[in-house]
């Protein structure tokens, strides 16, 4: 590789002087600093094209389309695709707009997107892991670009949470329920930040102007605000904040920093996870690039560590589960699945324990395996117990049940509702056993499609940024291929793993479920209230890994089409957000 560099010397320091020349055209003919960046951003790409077509030279390179006619023609496919959806973007905004130069600043992100994704499958044919990392970082800026700051659910209270670990990390002390900000910083705290902001091109300028406005007061101000547990998830955000206020930057721009700094802890964290995993990298990847998970991902929710660290302990369950070697994990390997199960054991009112216990549920299993007959007894046991569970709750539901005394509990949602509702209780259920049945049926008969929507991704931002149902479609048909096995891969998750897949998911599933049951629901509604599918995602890997059967295959070139069509179906639901307008 020196030796190529060596001999081709004179094309690196001419792409270098192109590449200044280019950036001073810019500097000195741009008036915003949006403008600058997304000239920059331009002129990068350009260069890297023009340098790759000039390294390699034009006989190589057209000799290269020549033999490859197939990849050629999804090559120019794809770009005309892109370039068609990118022109409809600019079809209605002016550059001399803000919003015009705000949307240029966001194709800087989304175009490469594309035919990064295009050159990483086709030339470079790098690994997943290399792939996604490239792929998802674009796509999830440009996501992080249409979704302004409050404009995903809940995110004013994470952002508060990681003001309060930004306050520790400065110095400054606060009681429980006072949280210390700058004045800007409450100001727009009052206000939701930007979550009314992206339902039109007015609502974007508006953000605009609010990422251009510096700092006018930085006097520090108390407020009452809520507390949220779990500090330490919010201890990377809170970085970005802390490095935003020591340089006197704006709200915004602050904010924007700490977002990055999430979104730069979730990729890699998930680049770890999808590299680890010996497989299923397919299908992990296709759940990766679903608009909902890069919502999460580039927000301050907490959805982002907890899914990351999920996606780890089941890349470390997978690869135990297959192993076959006697030293399954290194030392640092299991340093780092002990932090990940610690950190997602209590997360979500620990909904998700299950799975932060798997991996070593799974390491035990394979250093002491029990033998058929203790697994037999142990089998029958189980379903022993299980039975005469069934037996206890039938005849208490018939003799004692109705006079159990119970009460209720109360129902605030802090504040926001006018008088107090009544929720479910343990002691509700105690009196009435049957109705923990008739509700769950109830609940999923009534919001499966919701659920499924919500986790794909065709309700955005407050579920009110609607993608078209398409996505819907085009995302279970790349789930369903990415997930079914390869002929000729003689890997296959074992029956007694896929049973273990299956209980926790469906286990997970009831613990979500009953939260929401206890803390969010009145008796008055018949079904569970609060729940979305994005709680859905730290199990979703399970449920994919359990359609790996020797009754389904199909060959294996499919793979490079599946995963350029994951790409473009990315793209064009990231896009589709600015197409809206």
């Amino acid at each position: 590789m020196q030796d190529a560099l060596k001999s081709k010397k004179h094309l690196w320091i001419t792409l270098v002087i192109a590449f200044a020349v280019l950036e001073i055209a810019v500097i000195a003919l741009s008036s915003s600093a949006i403008m600058r960046i997304a000239g920059t951003v331009a002129n990068a790409c350009f260069i890297m094209v023009v340098g790759h077509v000039l390294y390699y030279g034009w006989n190589t390179t057209w000799n290269a389309i020549k033999n490859n006619k197939k990849i050629s023609v999804v090559f120019v496919l794809s770009f005309l695709f892109e370039c068609a959806i990118a022109a409809s973007c600019y079809r209605n905004y002016l550059l001399s707009t803000a919003f015009g130069q705000y949307v240029m600043l966001f194709q800087t992100f989304m175009l490469p997107s594309v035919l990064l994704g295009l050159f990483g499958i086709y030339i470079w044919k790098l690994d997943t892991w290399k792939l996604y990392l490239m792929i998802g970082t674009l796509l999830g800026l440009g996501m992080l670009m249409m979704i302004p700051i409050g404009g995903v659910p809940d995110e004013v209270v994470h952002v508060v949470a990681a003001y309060r670990v930004s306050n520790t990390l400065l110095g400054i002390k606060e009681q429980a329920t006072d949280i210390i900000m700058r004045a800007d910083d409450l100001k727009s705290l009052s206000t939701d930040f930007g979550r009314n902001m992206y339902f039109d091109i007015n609502g974007y300028e508006n953000y605009i102007r609010a990422i251009a406005t510096p700092l006018q007061d930085g006097s520090l101000v108390h407020a009452e605000y809520m507390i949220v547990d779990m500090p330490v998830l919010y201890f990377i955000p809170a970085v970005g904040i802390t490095i935003g206020r020591l340089l006197q930057l704006g709200t915004y721009v602050t904010l924007l920093l700490g977002r990055i700094a999430n979104f730069a802890m979730y990729m890699a964290l998930t680049t770890y996870a999808i590299k680890k995993i010996p497989f299923g990298k397919l299908p992990m990847l296709v759940l990766l690039l679903m608009p909902m998970e890069l919502q999460q991902a580039m927000s301050y929710s907490y959805d982002a560590p907890v899914n990351a660290i999920s996606l780890i302990a089941i890349a470390f369950t997978v690869k135990i589960i297959l192993s076959k070697d006697d030293k399954i994990l290194s030392r640092k390997e299991l340093i780092v699945m002990l932090i990940t199960s610690l950190a997602l054991f209590p997360s979500k009112g620990k909904a998700y324990f299950l799975i932060s216990l798997l991996p070593w549920c799974s390491l035990l299993w394979k250093k002491h395996p029990l033998n058929s007959q203790i697994l037999k007894r142990t089998i029958c046991l189980i379903s022993g117990l299980l039975l005469l569970t069934v037996i206890a709750v039938v005849i208490w539901n018939y003799t004692g049940a109705k006079n159990f005394q119970y009460s209720l509990t109360t129902l605030t949602y802090e504040g926001s509702l006018p008088e107090p509702l009544q929720g479910y209780s343990l002691g509700y259920f105690v009196a009435h056993p049957f109705d923990l049945v008739k509700v769950y049926a109830s609940t999923v008969m009534y919001f499966a499609s919701y659920y499924y929507g919500t986790f794909v991704g065709v309700e955005l931002a407050w579920l009110d940024l609607l993608l078209p149902n398409a996505f819907t479609v085009m995302y279970t048909i790349l789930l369903f291929f990415a997930s079914i096995k390869r002929a000729g891969n003689d890997v296959v998750i074992s029956k007694r793993a896929k049973l273990l897949f299956f209980t926790v998911s469906l286990l997970t599933f009831c613990f979500i479920l009953g939260g929401m049951l206890i803390g969010w629901t009145p008796v008055t509604s018949g079904v569970i209230l609060g729940v979305q599918g994005r709680y859905m995602f730290p199990f979703a890997l399970l449920v994919l890994l359990l359609l790996g059967s020797n009754l389904l295959q199909i060959d294996a070139k499919i793979d490079n089409l599946l995963v350029i069509t994951l790409v473009l179906t990315a793209f064009t639901s990231v896009e589709y957000l600015c197409l809206h307008l």
